[in-house]
């Protein structure tokens, strides 16, 4: 463990927002002061928890004025949760006496289905609809359920508030959301597309149009969360108009770990002639496809990009897939806005492969999108334009704050109060 010799900074009586990001194998926990959040996206205190093969949890903790670093052992990483947290109230990266003072716990949900448009204060019933859409989303729905239910013993006294990656799309028009499929299924089933990592689309296209000095309602952006999941979206005046994710984050861009899309009569194939269960295919394509999948070696771009270089045959394929992936999203999502004023790459391998942002920017130079090479290639953690004076695209880098947004989220309806439970749309 490290830690810094300075005394931790407490706070005193003013209003904490926890917020909890949770996944199945990683998790990213903030404290805001939900006095300051709407003016600084700079948490008290933030954590990050990533599980290893050998089923031992790491975790970074920053306080206001100390870090630490430690292992923890545990296979349940919402358990490793509970005492990752403990550390802000005691020890040298505490930022207050006790937890008394936390008003609300915000969650990010992937998946709000029909039921929810909007952050909403979770009850015993929004629990039940929450777990009704799991097998939609089996990767990381169970995973912010659980942390709900920690949230809720760890601080009985705090709101619960769930906030949904599908919100931001939820108004996008019926062209771009009903599938070509008999339309009975949307209205019995609510078969459509939801889109998902809303709330980081939402973040960068806000934070993009402040960059450049443009106002939102005439701004169109195309943001891309490229990270293990990923997925792109169009924004014009504001508002989502495209995505890529669907229905289910299966659909859209090559992943980590997830195929995409791909032709519906495969998996059609495969039950029928290959005896595959309908379980085994959902773990395939979840779990076992993708960058991992082509290359049967990795679902890390980085570990791919190096392989690449020496000569290993299947990393340059999941890598050239992925490539064309990405870039001819992005071509097709620049089409429905007639273009754009920007390009935002976010998420882990947005905000941090050079080599991924450059081979994509340089297969889309026709529509006048120019990147910098050496402005791309500088190593940098801050937010910042990468594009060429010649580009007629600005191409932004932008880190994900999908905490802060969360956080935000929370305070605005701690503040207008609204209905606890959505009525089905």
């Amino acid at each position: 463990m490290t830690e810094s010799k300075n005394e931790p900074e407490r706070r005193g009586g003013q209003e904490l927002i926890v917020v909890c990001n949770s996944g199945s194998t990683s998790a990213k926990l903030a404290i805001f002061s939900a006095d300051s959040v709407s003016a600084s996206d700079k948490p008290l205190w933030k954590a990050v928890l990533k599980k290893h093969a050998d089923k031992s949890v790491q975790v970074e903790i920053h306080g206001s004025s100390a870090e630490s670093k430690l292992e923890i052992p545990g296979e349940d990483i919402t358990q490793v949760i509970e005492t990752a947290l403990q550390s802000a109230w005691s020890g040298p990266t505490a930022i207050a006496k006790d937890d008394s003072n936390v008003r609300a716990v915000g969650h990010r949900i992937v998946h709000g289905g029909t039921y929810f448009s909007e952050p909403t204060l979770v009850t015993e019933r929004v629990l039940e609809q929450l777990h009704e859409l799991y097998e939609l989303a089996p990767l990381h729905q169970p995973a912010g359920v659980e942390c709900v239910k920690l949230a809720s013993r760890i601080f009985p006294n705090a709101k619960q508030i769930a906030v949904f990656d599908t919100s931001y799309f939820h108004g996008m028009a019926p062209e771009a959301t009903i599938y070509p499929v008999p339309y009975e299924w949307h209205e019995k089933h609510g078969i459509r597309r939801y889109g998902f990592h809303g709330i980081n689309h939402q973040y960068c296209s806000r934070k993009a149009a402040e960059m450049t000095a443009k106002p939102i309602s005439e701004f169109r952006v195309v943001t891309c969360h490229l990270g293990g999941g990923a997925s792109m979206a169009a924004t014009n005046n504001g508002h989502a108009v495209a995505t890529t994710m669907g229905f289910t984050p299966l659909d859209g861009l090559m992943m980590g770990t997830r195929s995409g899309e791909i032709d519906p009569g495969i998996i059609l194939y495969l039950l029928e002639n290959q005896k595959y269960t309908s379980q085994q295919i959902d773990h395939a394509l979840n779990y076992d496809s993708g960058l991992k999948g082509v290359s049967e070696i990795s679902s890390d771009v980085e570990q791919l990009q190096n392989l690449s270089s020496d000569g290993n045959k299947r990393a340059q394929l999941a890598l050239s897939i992925y490539i064309r992936s990405i870039s001819g999203h992005l071509g097709s999502l620049l089409t429905t806005m007639n273009g754009a004023d920007a390009v935002v790459f976010s998420a882990g391998v947005g905000e941090n492969s050079s080599y991924i942002r450059e081979e994509v920017t340089k297969r889309l130079t026709f529509t006048g999108i120019v990147c910098d090479t050496t402005s791309n290639e500088a190593p940098s953690h801050d937010d910042r334009e990468i594009s060429a004076r010649t580009s007629i695209i600005h191409i932004l880098v932008i880190n994900a704050q999908e905490e802060w947004m969360i956080a935000k989220e929370c305070v605005r309806l701690l503040e207008n109060a609204p209905a606890e439970t959505p009525s089905r749309s």
